[in-house]
């Protein structure tokens, strides 16, 4: 059976930045014959305000630009998806880390902050769905009414520290998933912002009793807003996974 995905997304400035350094993207690929129906991607960025938010623009478009462009090799890719994500993350780890380097505002101020960007990125193939990951923003899935994180958290043991992150020229060892969808799948992208200000009791919730995909986010992102101690930009992007309307239209399961 087709099933369609439904995305909704929402963002948040904290209060104490004067810019968003979360960058929310998706990339609609439907109408293609070959190779991905779809990409949704979530970064936060540190080394300033600024830099923040343009190293988190940075990795998403580039991760999205890769897979608009003709340098797409399907072949590669589905022979052996890892190392292909792995190489991609790569290539965003080297162009944020030359940018800190080389940008204006380096030279501006050489003794700034270098610019660096968490990620996490999903990319579907059919019913599969692919994931690769840096830092501390997360994936969750929810099926059958259990939250399950599938994302590996790149911090230190007192949770104070990212150990990988875009842009730090260290050698980077993401973290990669696959998985197929199933019909009424969740999937849900949360920056920092947001999980740490919410139980995961509450963000299945969340889920679970607003009603459409566009409460879903505002609700997440003004109820992590609202809590006690928030100081962080705050983004979330849902994918739902439904029955083709077609299907839907026609009353088949």
């Amino acid at each position: 059976m087709k099933i369609d995905a439904c995305t909704a997304i929402a963002s948040q400035t904290s209060l104490s930045h004067t810019h968003n350094q979360d960058t929310v993207g998706i990339l609609n690929l439907n109408m293609r014959s070959l190779g991905p129906t779809g990409a949704w991607v979530l970064s936060d960025g540190m080394g300033g305000h600024l830099s923040g938010e343009q190293a988190s623009r940075l990795a998403v478009q580039g991760f999205l630009d890769h897979f608009l462009s003709g340098c797409f090799d399907f072949t590669e890719f589905s022979e052996n998806w890892v190392q292909y994500l792995e190489h991609l993350v790569s290539e965003l780890d080297t162009e944020l880390y030359d940018t800190g380097f080389s940008g204006e505002a380096f030279h501006r101020d050489p003794h700034r902050s270098l610019m660096g960007a968490t990620f996490t990125g999903a990319l579907r193939l059919d019913n599969s769905l692919f994931l690769v990951h840096v830092g501390d923003t997360r994936c969750y899935l929810l099926r059958n009414h259990i939250l399950q994180q599938l994302t590996v958290d790149h911090i230190t043991s007192n949770g104070k520290y990212l150990t990988q992150a875009l842009g730090s020229g260290d050698i980077m060892q993401p973290f990669t998933s696959m998985f197929e969808i199933e019909e009424q799948d969740r999937l849900i992208l949360l920056s920092d912002g947001v999980y740490r200000a919410l139980e995961l009791q509450q963000i299945r919730a969340i889920l679970e009793t607003a009603d459409e995909s566009e409460n879903i986010v505002r609700c997440l992102v003004r109820t992590a807003s609202e809590a006690t101690g928030f100081a962080d930009d705050a983004s979330a992007l849902l994918v739902s996974f439904l029955a083709s309307r077609k299907h839907r239209i026609g009353g088949a399961v």
